[in-house]
């Protein structure tokens, strides 16, 4: 059952719905740890180079230290993507972007 999502002035009528909103919290948190953990893993030697910087819609931005290592992320972008997703129950990484 879909749920509508809450804006900063409504308000929660059930345990319920505060629990919902918990639950989904708690699970954005836990990729967002679990995506922090794995990227110096997957990354390798190239986290000197790559800087993860925020993740949005399925989007991950990547701050790249020069432009060798902009071409070198473009490179490996399919498979970074791949094997990232591999770490979660379903696949919600869809791309890298530099920035």
């Amino acid at each position: 059952m879909k749920r509508k999502s809450f804006s900063k002035r409504d308000t929660w009528s059930s345990a319920s719905d505060i629990t919902w909103r918990f639950n989904n919290l708690s699970s954005n948190l836990n990729r967002l740890m679990i995506l922090n953990t794995i990227w110096e893993k997957e990354a390798g030697r190239m986290c000197a180079h790559w800087n993860l910087d925020a993740v949005q819609g399925g989007v991950i931005y990547v701050k790249v230290k020069s432009s060798a290592a902009a071409q070198e992320l473009s490179v490996r972008q399919t498979a970074m993507v791949r094997n990232l997703n591999k770490y979660f129950d379903s696949p919600w990484i869809q791309t890298i972007k530099k920035i």
